[in-house]
C-alpha cells in the first residue's frame, strides 16, 4: 500500500487541528473514503480502554502428528510468553485445550491444564499440557474446541470462562478448521463454523466485546499455506475468516515463523498491554471529531466527562484520526489510562470512493 502524507492528522482530544494539510489532499486510491455529503445524524460511541485485572487465556492447540515440531517451538517460545503474564495483571488464568482425541482420554475442549497466579512454575506446568503425536488426523475443529472449552459448565478442572475478565484465544495448527458442517467430521456432534463462531465471539462479552477480547491464530499462510523445516502448512481457513472479521480485536501469527519466540512474546504482552487504536463504526466529518475522556473509566462516581478544549491541556492525550483504517490510534506515549472511558461523538458522512 502506498502511503499518503495526507492519511493522518494529529488532532487533540477535542479534535482541534494540530498538524495536517495546508492545502486540499489530492485522493489516491490508496486513500480511503473522501469526506463528502455530511449527514444530519451525529454518532456517539463509547470505548473503554483495558485495565490492569483479571485476564483469561486460552491455548486451543492443534494435537495431530503433524504438529510435533510446532509444539515444541510452542515449549520453546513459553518462557517469553509468561515473562509478560506474571508481570501483568494480578489475576491470570492461561489454560490448554487440545484440537484432536488423545490416547489418554482428555476429549477436544476439556482443558489439560490451568495454569494461574498461584501456580509455583507456570512455565513448566504450561508445557507439561502441551500434547502431540494423537495420530495425524485430517479432522481438526478449533472453532468448535474453543466453543466447548468456553461454554464448558462441567470441566473437572473448573469451569475456565469468567465473564468479567479479558479473554486472549490463542489458535495453534498447521491445517484449516474443520468445524463447519461440511467438513465431514461426524465424530463430533457440535458443529459451528466461522460464519457462526464469529458473531458469537464478537458478542461473547456484551456490548464492549470487542474492547475486552482478542483473537490470535498461529496458522498457516493465506492463501496458499507455508512451508519451513518444521513441515509444511495449509492456509488457515476459518481462522483466517475470524481475524479479518475482528480486525483490531485479532492478530495473525505464521505457524511456519522460525522464530516462536518471537511471537510468543508479542502474544505475551497482550495480557497487560493497553489499546492503541479504536475503530470508529461510522465515517467521521473530520471536524466534528469531539472526544472526551473520563480518566476513572465507566465505573467511577458518577461525574460529567473531561471536555479538552483548551490545545495546552490536550498534549497527554494527543491522537491521530487514521483514514485508512477509520480509527483513533494513540502513541505508546499518549494511551489513556487503563480503565478510562472515551466518547466519540461526530457528524456522520456519506462514503464515496
Amino acid at each position: 500500500m502506498r502511503w499518503n502524507l495526507c492519511s493522518a492528522m494529529w488532532v487533540t482530544i477535542s479534535g482541534v487541528l494540530l498538524a495536517g494539510c495546508p492545502e486540499p489532499c489530492a485522493q489516491s486510491d490508496d486513500w480511503g473514503p473522501s469526506r463528502q455529503s455530511e449527514t444530519d445524524m451525529q454518532v456517539e460511541e463509547l470505548f473503554t480502554q483495558h485495565s490492569e485485572g483479571e485476564i483469561d487465556i486460552l491455548f486451543v492447540v492443534d494435537s495431530s502428528d503433524s504438529m510435533l515440531e510446532e509444539q515444541a517451538a510452542l515449549m520453546a517460545g513459553s518462557w517469553n510468553f509468561f515473562q509478560h503474564v506474571v508481570d501483568g495483571p494480578a489475576d491470570y488464568r492461561v489454560a490448554v485445550t487440545a484440537v484432536g482425541d488423545c490416547p489418554d482420554g482428555i476429549p477436544p475442549g476439556q482443558l489439560r491444564c490451568l495454569v494461574d497466579n498461584h501456580t509455583p512454575d507456570p512455565v513448566n506446568a504450561f508445557t507439561q499440557c502441551l500434547t502431540a503425536g494423537c495420530g495425524d488426523a485430517d479432522c481438526r475443529p478449533g472453532l468448535a474446541t474453543s466453543l466447548w472449552a468456553l461454554t464448558a459448565t462441567d470441566d473437572p478442572l473448573g469451569d475456565f470462562y469468567r465473564q468479567s475478565a479479558r479473554l486472549i484465544l490463542v489458535i495453534v495448527s498447521d491445517r484449516a478448521d474443520a468445524s463447519d458442517p461440511g467438513s465431514g467430521c461426524a465424530e463430533y456432534d457440535v458443529h459451528i463454523g466461522y460464519t457462526e463462531f464469529l458473531p458469537w465471539l464478537s458478542t461473547l462479552k456484551g456490548s464492549q466485546s470487542l474492547d475486552r477480547l482478542h483473537f490470535v491464530a498461529i496458522v498457516g499462510d493465506d492463501p496458499n499455506g507455508c512451508s519451513s523445516a518444521m513441515g509444511d502448512a495449509t492456509a488457515g481457513r476459518g481462522y483466517l475468516e475470524v481475524v479479518d472479521g475482528l480486525q483490531d480485536a485479532a492478530s495473525f501469527f505464521s505457524v511456519c515463523e522460525q522464530d516462536w519466540a518471537g511471537t510468543m512474546d508479542t502474544v505475551g504482552q497482550l495480557a497487560h498491554s493497553l489499546r492503541t487504536s479504536f475503530g470508529l463504526t461510522g465515517l467521521p466529518n473530520e471536524g466534528s471529531l469531539r472526544v472526551t475522556l473520563d480518566p476513572d473509566g465507566p465505573h467511577a462516581p458518577m461525574q460529567p466527562f473531561q471536555i479538552f478544549e483548551d490545545p495546552t491541556l490536550t498534549t497527554d492525550y494527543a491522537y491521530v484520526y487514521n483514514r485508512v483504517s477509520n480509527s483513533l490510534d494513540f502513541s505508546h506515549e499518549t494511551l489513556p489510562p487503563a480503565g478510562a472511558e472515551l466518547r466519540v461523538t461526530y457528524y456522520q458522512v456519506e462514503e464515496a470512493w
